[in-house]
């Protein structure tokens, strides 16, 4: 689609998306930076909700309605965001694109056609990621999802598990919702497909990437990688994105913990896409996932992926493909002997081969960047009619 700066979106963003590489593990930058390649004009719209307003409502919403209130999703904090948008800056935009921003819009009062990308409904992360008991705050979590996807011209989706969640428990429209899966969060220039070899008796090097300690299940990755030993293989584990590292695992002689690496930072994001670079394999044995970016960086440099079978995970890690799901509840010596059997029998290679393949073929920014101008013709389409 050739826009040729004909065609501005409105990007809601809380941080700059033209220099942030970090928000929302650099997402946003990506999307900004895909929408330009496909010929848009890109301003940001900045959004924050007032600190102390939303302190004031944050205790007096759980104080009414239960401590465990999710308020970040609900009419007040969402009316907050919304009135911190300047109003003027919304003029000269043709789209509006709120990328995990998506509960606000329809309190701005405008007739601007917007586009809306989330990874989770609030229905399919409850219980989930989140977990509450407050009827009231459920109640309008849920409310201000509803009135988002309504008055939205197109939704996109970045897995089937929250397309499905749209269709089946919000009785949204399928015609409306549009599968736009992620790519690598990493720039080309930084990216080096490899296909990737292990000859039994050298060291097998294991990546790990996460934040969160116990979602992103960094004990089981440290236990199947001690169980890989068990059974022979001598495995490393390299641990990057952990801000806090229990005193129990920091003296195991196979795990080294990187920290958390920044991609806003040249010297830490020149070690994060090293940590690929030296890499066989990459485990992340995930609880809880919307989609996991981290796959796409994975395949991207070749690795296979092994984790479990949930959330939107299996849009981005085939079976036999670029890895393989486990299902939930299995423990590490299940991951451990799934590692095994794949390095003895020699299909690393091959998932490596095929990983890079997927990368190419779906899971990078340049598709992501055609679709996303398909919808946007359609919505623009669809104003004229």
């Amino acid at each position: 689609m050739e826009n040729k700066g004909k065609v501005t979106i409105g990007l809601f963003a809380r941080k700059n998306p033209f220099t942030d590489a970090s928000e929302w593990s650099g997402t946003i930058y990506n999307t900004r930076k895909s929408m330009e390649e496909a010929g848009f004009e890109v301003k940001w719209i900045k959004y924050h909700a007032n600190r102390f307003r939303y302190f004031f409502y944050n205790i007096s919403t759980r104080l009414l309605h239960g401590l465990h209130c999710k308020t970040h999703y609900m009419t007040g904090y969402v009316k907050l965001c919304a009135d911190s948008v300047n109003r003027l800056d919304l003029e000269g935009c043709d789209v509006l694109f709120f990328p995990a921003a998506e509960n606000f819009g329809p309190l701005l009062g405008c007739d601007k056609p917007a586009i809306v990308l989330t990874d989770g409904t609030f229905r399919n992360m409850l219980n989930y990621y989140y977990y509450t008991d407050s009827a009231y705050g459920i109640a309008k979590c849920i409310e201000s999802n509803e009135a988002s996807y309504a008055s939205s011209a197109a939704l996109i989706a970045p897995s089937n598990w929250v397309k499905n969640s749209m269709v089946n428990e919000y009785g949204v429209n399928p015609a409306k919702i549009h599968l736009l899966k992620f790519g690598a969060n990493v720039s080309d220039e930084n990216i080096t497909p490899r296909v990737r070899y292990w000859k039994q008796g050298e060291p097998l090097r294991i990546l790990f990437s996460g934040v969160r300690w116990k979602r992103k299940g960094a004990a089981i990755a440290i236990e199947a990688v001690r169980e890989l030993r068990r059974l022979g293989i001598d495995a490393h584990l390299t641990m990057v994105g952990l801000r806090k590292f229990p005193k129990e695992y920091r003296n195991l002689d196979f795990v080294t913990n990187a920290g958390f690496l920044s991609k806003n930072n040249a010297d830490q994001y020149a070690m994060y896409t090293k940590l690929w670079n030296e890499s066989h394999l990459f485990l992340l044995p995930t609880r809880a996932e919307c989609t996991g970016v981290v796959f796409c960086e994975a395949s991207a440099y070749g690795l296979p992926s092994f984790t479990y079978d949930t959330g939107g995970v299996p849009d981005y890690v085939v079976n036999g493909v670029n890895g393989y799901r486990l299902p939930e509840g299995s423990q590490p010596i299940d991951f451990a002997k799934r590692i095994r059997d794949v390095l003895l029998s020699g299909e690393l290679s091959e998932l490596s081969r095929k990983a890079i393949t997927m990368f190419h073929t779906e899971l990078n920014w340049h598709v992501w960047s055609k679709q996303f101008a398909e919808v946007v013709r359609e919505v623009l389409q669809n104003q004229t009619k």
